[in-house]
């Protein structure tokens, strides 16, 4: 009898105390996301969506695609760029702003949308691979002017500031490899920061005083970061520690809502969404895909995370949903994707979760190139 109770209590504080670095086991009403596991049909897109963002009831996708399309196969001319109702899923055809190159990052303050990618040219107007546009209306913004010499591939705004990375090494005529800081006003670049980084940045989250990144680079300052790392608001200088067996490529990076944990979607040699505790650098927990984990993004205590090929020998799950604090995958988010490639883009808000990729079924819907789903 001794022996049973003991076993008993063994099991609780198992369950009660995880591990470090393991997922938490939770009751699934204390794990589920905050939306609904199935997609809501829309209108979509003839080609990859490579990013996304949401302004009020505009969503808006990128990437390399010539029209979008509609429930019964109708095609409307929009190149790399469209923008669609969040409420009802329909093109909003007086919104277009068409780019001559692919459409890699955006970004939005709910009013102004910054567009980042390998583009010359966006609504008519030269704009060498960074542009501003109303996020309403598709207007471009003909005072921000950060042409970029090489592809921009992430975005972040925060407050009056816009960092942008990439494979550039200037912007608006001024060096500034692979990673700038303008004013998201103008594009006119901040005179203090200079970061050094040795490689392009694919990823971007701001927190307090600190930027982190995520991509391709093995150095940040000087010092060894592999594709994970931080550096100072205000100047671009190395902040942080090195991050417990990070790699590169790493995709994409956000940060919890309390600024205490850092997540990043990792490619190549990890396929794993990995957490960190920010601050120390040692690592929380992480989850293997069965191909590069390539876009994240943060919602309340939910981390959702999107990858190719599959996870855990299901070829059809290309998205999860994990809790931030204790890394337990939520059991019944789990909406099968078609395709290969997968995921490229999430955007996660209170009212919404929207993805973007290379995939024409989600579940039992028809989503070209981006789904979306509600609480």
């Amino acid at each position: 009898m001794h022996a049973v109770l003991r076993r008993v209590a063994v099991l609780l504080l198992a369950i009660a105390v995880p591990v470090l670095g393991l997922p938490a086991l939770l009751p699934p009403s204390a794990q589920a996301a905050h939306v609904r596991p199935e997609a809501v049909a829309s209108w979509g897109v003839d080609g990859p969506v490579l990013a996304t963002a949401v302004a009020g009831n505009v969503v808006i996708v990128g990437g390399s695609f010539s029209a979008a399309v509609g429930p019964s196969g109708e095609r409307v001319p929009r190149a790399n760029l469209a923008a669609f109702s969040l409420r009802t899923g329909a093109l909003l055809t007086g919104w277009r702003a068409d780019t001559n190159g692919a459409v890699r990052a955006l970004t939005t303050d709910g009013r102004s949308l910054w567009v980042g990618g390998s583009f010359t040219r966006i609504g008519g107007v030269a704009r060498a691979r960074a542009a501003k546009v109303w996020a309403h209306w598709g207007v471009v913004d003909k005072a921000f002017r950060a042409n970029a010499n090489a592809a921009v591939l992430a975005l972040e705004h925060s407050g009056k500031a816009l960092f942008l990375g990439g494979e550039f090494t200037t912007v608006a005529g001024t060096t500034l490899p692979r990673l700038a800081r303008v004013r998201a006003a103008t594009g006119r670049p901040a005179p203090k920061f200079r970061p050094s980084v040795n490689r392009a940045v694919q990823g971007i989250a701001v927190s307090g005083n600190r930027v982190y990144l995520a991509g391709q680079f093995t150095a940040l300052g000087g010092q060894a970061r592999r594709g994970v790392g931080a550096v100072a608001r205000a100047t671009g200088v190395l902040r942080g520690p090195a991050y417990a067996a990070s790699v590169h490529p790493s995709f994409g990076v956000e940060v919890s809502s309390d600024g205490s944990r850092l997540l990043v979607a990792a490619g190549e040699y990890a396929n794993a969404l990995v957490a960190w505790d920010a601050a120390s650098g040692a690592q929380l927990f992480r989850h293997t895909a069965m191909g590069d984990v390539q876009a994240l993004d943060v919602q309340g205590d939910h981390v959702y995370f999107g990858f190719h090929e599959g996870f855990r020998g299901d070829t059809t799950l290309k998205v999860l949903a994990a809790r931030i604090s204790t890394g337990a995958l939520d059991p019944d988010f789990r909406p099968p994707v078609d395709g290969f490639w997968g995921i490229h883009a999430i955007t996660a808000t209170p009212d919404a979760l929207v993805l973007g990729g290379e995939f024409s079924r989600v579940g039992g819907v028809t989503a070209r190139g981006w789904a979306r789903f509600r609480p």
